[in-house]
């Protein structure tokens, strides 16, 4: 999903990734990953300025639920 996210996103495309992990992190199936994750979300916000500083933040998030 990162990949496809654009380089220089503009203000709407962040508006809606930003709403897509919330969304996602509400309703995620695993209750203990779902707490785990919205805890992790507010601590380290989705990074949505670029498509590297999304594709970072989403590949460490990754890593923490592995």
């Amino acid at each position: 999903m990162s990949m496809h996210y654009p380089e220089q996103p503009d203000q709407n495309q962040k508006e809606k990734m930003m709403k897509f992990i919330d969304g996602f992190a509400e309703f995620y199936p695993c209750k203990f990953c779902k707490a785990h994750f919205q805890k992790d979300i507010i601590e380290n916000p989705p990074q949505v300025n670029s498509r590297r500083d999304f594709s970072l933040w989403l590949c460490n998030q990754h890593n923490k639920t592995n």
